[in-house]
């Protein structure tokens, strides 16, 4: 397939060539320049307004789901290191209403000994499953950023906060 520009530089060379060494041509080639213009700025109008559709349209998804709707449970990491952690779990859905397909929330790693937590690590994760209304899935996920994590001297805990519920757009 042919680059659109380089064509479009190409004519527009010719075009300039032939407006300044055929005087006869000068009015045809104008209105074509004018046309070609035209069209170019319609064409990126019409792309300006397709990107702040599309960018409304991912706000209003972000919004149906309360933040509060969304739960998740049985959360367990593995993984060797920060490049390789995967984290698996249910995530509820508890809007009796919309789907959701995307959960981004911060995550907290705690080593609880003995009925006292200390934060391993904190960081941030994402789940994309889609779940119906007022159900839950089982999900696995690599999309997990969080440092190196000690291997625990108590029991592994994780706190999490969800900043965003998104529903499909």
């Amino acid at each position: 397939m042919v680059a659109v520009w380089p064509v479009l530089l190409l004519c527009a060379v010719v075009a300039l060539v032939l407006y300044v060494m055929m005087p006869e041509l000068r009015v045809p080639i104008a209105w074509t320049a004018g046309a070609v213009v035209t069209a170019l700025a319609l064409y990126v109008v019409a792309d300006v307004v397709r990107s702040f559709s599309q960018v409304r349209r991912e706000v209003e998804a972000s919004r149906r789901i309360a933040i509060s709707e969304v739960q998740l449970d049985d959360l367990h990491l593995t993984g060797s290191g920060p490049d390789h952690y995967r984290l698996t779990g249910v995530v509820h859905n508890l809007s009796p209403t919309y789907e959701l397909s995307d959960v981004r929330f911060n995550l907290t790693a705690q080593d609880c000994l003995r009925g006292d937590c200390r934060e391993q690590a904190h960081g941030f994760g994402e789940v994309i499953r889609r779940v119906p209304p007022n159900q839950a899935a089982v999900f696995e996920t690599s999309i997990v950023a969080l440092p190196a994590v000690a291997a625990p001297l108590g029991e592994r805990r994780f706190v999490y906060h969800v900043f965003l519920a998104a529903t499909p757009p």
